[in-house]
């Protein structure tokens, strides 16, 4: 008689799976599972991870909710319960979910300063409070917007706020906010009371209550830079590209045409990359467009054809490709750090959206709360990316036409 499998080797076989894009079969493989053994808390987050895959994000958390019954306060069960209802725009109860994430075995970061140092919500007098970016650029991009506003409000108590970013980060944050204190990861100087990571802030802000700091009136673009001098970086990166299906004019040569920014990869460890990330080729009927000049914001891009320009080879840091960015009419990007930053700059930006998209662009339409100028194209149910990109395409000639650079 064959030996039973034990849950941890099922859970593997379904990661297995899911790991080669199979999350129907995972979904199987634990279902079967747990007909044999109900009661087991992991096979039951399992479920849940083989769920969200599927998009069905209502039956993952009530798998989740079940290995939370059997297993109460399993942190990494928590964080995907918490991201769901991040999703599902249940904020009172997703951020507290979400901050078990640093009691997560799976969870890739730690905590970078002391736990009783954590900040509760409360300011005092004289009193240093560090607001610290975490997880990708991307997402102290989109956190960061609170700092200077909370920095304000500090300062009406006599205390301060200090705001630690990556080092790619710091100049761009620095010249934005030129009257908010910017050090780059471990070149932090002096002391501070209290710390916190910028995505724990929705559970901090007292005056307003848990999860509707999101929601409150804060202005786009959030970012910004001093007027550039004549030896921009920009002026460098516009060598002659591709306009569309009609051949080669750049930006300088013709200004007529669109001037796009396109992002087609993201960072290869995250976790979803293999959802997000596409291939050039996927994006080749928006550059058979009439009348468009293309540029790449694709950071360490390889095999970029002759006639796209790669505007990041030149580029030190966020600022400079802040530069860039300005420069341009639109972003077309899948979720990255770059989309992030052109948003923060006001700049129109089509974001590419896999079915299961990352829990802030919600489950639905086509604008988010985080970033008026954004517009989401999801990719639907049986969809391939080719449907997507035919909407981009016709959004791409809508705005053409809308900017004045059509008839």
């Amino acid at each position: 008689m064959a030996k039973a499998l034990t849950p941890d080797t099922i859970l593997a076989q379904a990661q297995a799976s899911l790991s080669q894009g199979r999350s129907a079969q995972a979904l199987q493989i634990i279902t079967e599972a747990l007909q044999q053994t109900p009661d087991h808390p992991a096979l039951w987050a399992g479920l849940g991870v083989a769920l969200r895959f599927e998009a069905r994000l209502d039956d993952a958390a009530d798998a989740f909710e079940k290995a939370l019954q059997l297993q109460p306060g399993r942190a990494d069960v928590q964080v995907h319960l918490g991201m769901i209802r991040l999703a599902q725009g249940r904020q009172d109860e997703g951020w507290p979910l979400y901050q078990a994430r640093w009691r997560s075995p799976h969870w890739t970061e730690r905590l970078r300063y002391p736990a009783q140092a954590l900040w509760q919500g409360r300011v005092s007098a004289g009193m240093r409070l560090l607001l610290w970016g975490e997880q990708g650029f991307g997402d102290s991009l989109q956190f960061a917007r609170y700092a200077p506003w909370l920095q304000q409000e500090f300062k009406a108590h006599g205390a301060t706020v200090v705001l630690e970013v990556p080092k790619p980060l710091q100049h761009l944050l620095q010249q934005s906010w030129p009257a908010l204190e910017v050090a780059a990861a471990g070149e932090l100087h002096g002391h501070f009371d209290a710390h916190l990571p910028l995505m724990d802030l929705p559970n901090r802000w007292g005056g307003v209550g848990p999860g509707l700091l999101p929601y409150l009136p804060m202005p786009v673009p959030y970012l910004s830079l001093p007027p550039a001098g004549s030896a921009s970086i920009v002026g460098s990166q516009y060598a002659p590209s591709r306009a569309g299906s009609g051949g080669g004019t750049g930006a300088h040569a013709n200004a007529s045409v669109l001037k796009v920014g396109v992002v087609w990869q993201g960072r290869p460890t995250h976790p979803d990359d293999r959802l997000r990330s596409l291939s050039a080729a996927t994006l080749q009927p928006l550059f058979d467009l009439p009348g468009l000049s293309w540029v790449s914001l694709q950071k360490d891009a390889k095999d970029l054809p002759a006639w796209l320009p790669d505007s990041m080879a030149l580029c030190a840091d966020f600022s400079e490709t802040a530069r860039v960015v300005q420069a341009l009419d639109v972003v077309v990007s899948i979720d990255s750090a770059v989309a992030h930053l052109a948003a923060a700059l006001g700049k129109p930006v089509f974001l590419l959206l896999p079915q299961v998209a990352d829990w802030r662009w919600g489950l639905s339409g086509e604008r988010t709360p985080w970033y008026p100028n954004v517009h989401l194209f999801r990719r639907g149910a049986g969809d391939s990316w080719a449907v997507v990109m035919a909407r981009v395409a016709q959004a791409l000639a809508d705005l053409r036409r809308r900017v004045g650079h059509a008839p």
